[in-house]
C-alpha cells in the first residue's frame, strides 16, 4: 500500500523540439545503448588513459602546438564528454560521486597548504564584487530568459503545427536552477522545495544545469590560457594576481626538493585523512544542528500482540543526484497457525514460510508530505494494527507541509516510535540549516584546515610536490565532471537548453559590464562566475587553471556562494513568478 504524491511533467516537447530530438536520435543512435565500460574501475582506467594521452600529446614536438592555443584542461574536460556521448563511458557512475565526495576535498587541502593568506587579502575587493555581479546576473537572468524564450517559441509556432511553449510550471524548476547556479546542490533542492517544483520538472532542470554550465566552464578553461593577453586588451590591473604568483613561485623554488617515498606517502595521507575528517565533521555538524532544530512530532504505535512483531523503518533513498525520497515503512510479522506445529528438525525455509508479513510503505517524493493530517489519517484508517498521533510540539501547526527527517533509520522491533520534524519555533534557523547541506560544511571545514596548516611547517610539503599531487586529483575531477555530461542532451530538450543559454548569456553580460567598469582581470571574472554557477566542485578547478596558488580563492568564494544561494534564489523565484504571470 503506497501513500504518495506524484509529480509529472505535463506535455511533451513539441514542434522544433521534437524534430531536433528525432534528428539527434538518428545522428547518435549508435550511442543509445548501454555504455561499453560501466565498471567504476574500468571507467577510472579509461579516464586516466585519456589524461595520459592528452599530456603526452601536449609534450609532443609537433602535436603540442595545438595546446598553446587550447589549454590541455579543455581537452581533459570535453574528451570524456565525447566518450560518454559515443557510448564508451556512462554519464552516471559511482566513480564520479566518489571523486567529487573524497578526492576533491583532498585536492583542495593539498593546494591550500602553500596558501599565502596575506597575499590573497591584498587581492582586494574585486573578487567579492565579481561574485556579487555573477549572483545579480543569475537573479535577473532567470526572468529575462523565461520571457525571451517564450517569445521566441511563440514566433516559432507560426512555422510549426505543434505548440512550442515551455510548460506552465517551468518557473518552479527555474527557481531550483537559480539556487543551484548561485549556491549549489543543497540550494537546488531547497529552492525547488520552496517553489513547489515537481520531480519531473526538477529532472528537466538538470539538463541546463549540467550542459549549459559545462559549456561555460569549458569556455573559462580555454580563456585561462590567454589571461594575460585578455587583461592587456581590457586594460585590467592584474598586478596583485601576478604578485601572488611570483611569491608562490619563489616559495616553491626555495623549498623544492627531490621527494622521497616518505614525502609522497605523507602528502597523500594528509589529503585523504583531511578529506575523510571533513566528511565526518560535516555529517556530525549537520546532524547536531538537525537534532537541535527538530522536535518529537509524530508518534506511531502498534497494537501489542503475542503472536506478532511490529517494525517501523524510516529510510532515505537517493533517486538521482538531485532528488531523494523518504519512505516510512510499517511492517507486522504474524505467526501463522501452523508455526506451533513445526518441530526443531524442520528446516529454516519451512519456518520462514510460516511467517506472514504485512508491509505498508508510505512513499513521499521530493521530500514532502501533503500535510501531517493526511498522513495521520492514512495510517489510522488504512494500516491495520497501527495508529498515529501528533505530539504537542506540532499539534497547533498541522496544516503546513513539513519535511520528514530520517530519524532512526535502522529497522527496529517496536511497540511505538517517535518521528522528529522541524521545530516551528525555529523556522528561520531551519531554513538556513536546510540550505547548507553536508557538502557545504565539508568544504568549509577542509578550507579552514588547509588555511590553518598553511601557517605551520606542513606548508613545506609544497617542496615535495603537494600541489602537483593536488593538481593530478583536480585533473581527474575535471575528467569525471566532463564524463558526466552528454552532447546528446542538446537534441533532446532544445527549448529548455535555449532558455538556459539565454540565462547564461545575461549572466555573462552582467559580469563583463561590471568587470569593464572596475577593470577587473579575467581571473576575477572567471572565479566570480564559477563560484556561482559551479560552486565548490568547480570554482577551485577554474581558479587553479589560472595558477595552482589561486585555487583557495575559488574555494572561499564558492563557500560564500552557498550562503547567497538561498536568499538570492528566493528573490529570483519571486521574479520568475512575476515573469510567468503567476499571482
Amino acid at each position: 500500500m503506497v501513500f504518495s504524491i506524484h509529480h509529472t511533467l505535463g506535455g511533451p516537447q513539441a514542434g522544433p523540439a521534437s524534430w531536433l530530438a528525432s534528428g539527434g536520435a538518428g545522428l547518435l543512435g549508435a550511442a543509445s545503448g548501454a555504455p561499453i565500460i560501466t565498471n567504476p574501475a574500468g571507467v577510472l582506467a579509461a579516464l586516466l588513459a585519456v589524461l595520459a594521452i592528452i599530456f603526452w600529446l601536449s609534450q609532443h614536438e609537433r602535436y603540442g602546438r595545438i595546446f598553446k592555443i587550447i589549454p590541455a584542461l579543455v581537452f581533459c574536460y570535453f574528451v570524456p564528454t565525447l566518450l560518454t556521448t559515443l557510448g564508451v563511458t556512462p554519464d552516471e557512475s559511482a566513480l564520479y560521486g566518489w571523486v567529487k565526495k573524497f578526492v576533491l576535498p583532498a585536492s583542495l587541502l593539498l593546494l591550500i597548504l602553500s596558501l599565502d593568506l596575506p597575499a590573497i587579502i591584498r587581492l582586494g575587493p574585486k573578487a567579492v564584487i565579481m561574485l556579487l555581479a555573477g549572483t545579480l546576473g543569475v537573479v535577473i537572468g532567470g526572468p529575462i530568459a523565461l520571457i525571451l524564450t517564450n517569445k521566441i517559441l511563440s514566433m516559432a509556432s507560426v512555422f510549426f503545427s505543434e505548440p512550442t511553449a515551455l510548460p506552465d510550471d517551468v518557473w518552479q524548476g527555474m527557481s531550483a536552477l537559480a539556487g543551484s547556479w548561485i549556491g549549489g546542490g543543497a540550494n537546488f533542492v531547497a529552492i525547488g522545495e520552496m517553489a513547489g517544483a515537481s520531480s519531473g520538472m526538477i529532472a528537466l532542470m538538470i539538463i541546463p544545469d549540467v550542459f549549459v554550465a559545462s559549456i561555460w566552464m569549458g569556455t573559462l578553461l580555454y580563456l585561462s590560457g590567454h589571461q594575460r593577453a585578455i587583461d592587456r586588451w581590457t586594460g585590467a590591473n592584474a598586478e596583485a594576481i601576478r604578485d601572488l604568483e611570483r611569491r608562490l613561485t619563489n616559495f616553491q623554488e626555495r623549498v623544492t626538493r627531490v621527494p622521497s617515498l616518505a614525502d609522497l606517502i605523507i602528502i597523500v595521507a594528509f589529503g585523504f585523512v583531511g578529506s575523510w575528517l571533513s566528511f565526518w565533521a560535516a555529517n556530525t555538524l549537520h546532524d547536531t544542528f538537525e537534532n537541535a532544530l527538530t522536535v518529537d512530532a509524530l508518534y506511531l504505535s502498534a497494537e501489542p500482540d503475542e503472536a506478532s512483531t511490529s517494525f517501523a523503518q524510516l529510510s532515505k533513498e537517493t533517486i538521482n543526484k538531485n532528488e531523494v525520497e523518504y519512505r516510512l515503512t510499517l511492517s507486522t510479522e504474524r505467526r501463522a497457525s501452523s508455526l506451533e506445529a513445526t518441530t526443531a528438525t524442520e528446516d529454516s525455509a519451512a519456518r520462514a514460510e510460516s511467517v506472514a508479513i504485512e508491509t505498508h510503505t508510505m512513499v513521499v517524493e521530493s521530500d514532502r508530505f501533503a500535510t501531517l493530517a493526511a498522513l495521520i489519517s492514512h495510517i489510522n484508517t488504512q494500516v491495520p494494527g497501527w495508529s498515529a498521533e501528533v505530539l504537542p510540539a506540532i499539534a497547533g501547526d498541522m496544516s503546513k507541509s513539513r519535511q520528514l527527517r530520517a530519524f532512526g533509520r535502522t529497522r527496529l522491533a517496536v511497540s511505538g516510535v517517535t518521528i522528529r520534524l522541524p521545530d516551528p519555533s525555529h523556522s528561520t534557523l531551519w531554513n538556513m540549516h536546510s540550505s547548507m547541506g553536508t557538502s557545504t560544511w565539508k568544504y568549509i571545514f577542509i578550507t579552514a584546515v588547509g588555511i590553518g596548516l598553511s601557517f605551520t611547517r606542513v606548508r613545506n610539503l609544497e617542496g615535495a610536490g603537494a600541489s602537483k599531487i593536488g593538481s593530478v586529483m583536480i585533473y581527474l575531477l575535471v575528467a569525471c565532471i566532463g564524463a558526466g555530461a552528454n552532447f546528446r542532451t542538446i537534441f533532446e530538450h532544445p527549448a529548455v537548453l535555449l532558455m538556459g543559454f539565454i540565462w547564461m548569456g545575461v549572466h555573462i553580460v552582467v559580469l563583463l559590464s561590471v568587470a569593464r567598469l572596475i577593470r577587473a582581470p579575467l581571473f576575477f571574472v572567471a572565479v566570480g562566475s564559477q563560484a556561482n554557477i559551479g560552486g565548490a566542485a568547480s570554482a577551485p578547478v577554474v581558479a587553479a587553471a589560472f595558477h595552482p596558488s589561486l585555487a583557495p580563492v575559488g574555494a572561499l568564494l564558492a563557500v560564500a556562494g552557498y550562503v547567497l544561494g538561498t536568499y538570492a534564489g528566493l528573490v529570483c523565484m519571486y521574479l520568475l513568478r512575476w515573469a510567468a504571470g503567476v499571482g
